[in-house]
This record gives C-alpha cells, structure tokens and sequence, in this order.
C-alpha cells in the first residue's frame, strides 16, 4: 500500500477534535519547540477528550519513529472500536449534509473566540 504519514494523522485527528493544531504557537521557532518538546495543549473541564483520544493521538504524534503507532495499532485501538475496517468504502454515511449552496458553513461551528491567530498581518 502506500506510504502514510502516521505523525501527520496524529496532527489532523488533534485538529478534527479540538479544532486548533496541536502544537500552536505565535512564531514557527515555538512551534518546532513545541513540537520538540511534545507540549500538546490537551483540552481541559468540558471539552477534555476522552482517554481514548488522547491515547490515539500520543501514539501518533510520538517523535521516535520506531515507536509510533502504525495501521495494525490503529485498527485494535479502542478509540476505533467497532469499526469495519474490512468494508468502510460500502458503510452507509451517518450524515451528510445538505448545504445550500457552495458558501454555506452552517454546519460548522464558530472557532473558539479564546483563540487569537495573527497570519502575515492579518488578524484571524
């Protein structure tokens, strides 16, 4: 099969469930130390993720290598319990939306307002 960035997936499973990137910082210099020093922002009180999640996204975003999780770790990992992987491409979708048209993002919610980004200038 193809080659997968298991770290990468770690990134964007953190991202799809806190909605900001794991290892946010003002400046790339931070960031690489963040990412250096594994200092992960893990939500608190009622946005805490569930053990499982954090456990999933540890074993993705670990530096060694050698170490990570790779598919075999996935697919018996608790957090994927139930899922089958032998026919995801023939599974009904849960949901899919029905926007209104290609600008329609009502079916996102607002980024949290605590969070304050400044790109090239530009205040997110």
């Amino acid at each position: 099969g193809s080659a997968v960035d298991w770290w990468a997936l770690g990134v964007c499973l953190f991202e799809f469930l806190t909605g900001i990137p794991p290892f946010n910082d003002e400046t790339p210099t931070q960031v690489f130390q963040n990412i250096l020093k594994r200092d992960i922002p893990w939500p608190e009180g009622e946005e805490k993720l569930s053990e499982n999640a954090q456990n999933a996204i540890g074993i993705l975003l670990t530096i060694d290598t050698t170490k990570r999780a790779g598919l075999k770790e996935l697919k018996h990992h608790p957090l994927f319990h139930g899922v089958d992987w032998d026919n995801l491409q023939n599974q009904t979708m849960p949901f899919i939306p029905q926007p209104d048209d290609e600008t329609d993002t009502s079916y996102f919610e607002a980024r949290n307002n605590a969070q304050h980004l400044t790109v090239s200038g530009f205040s997110l």
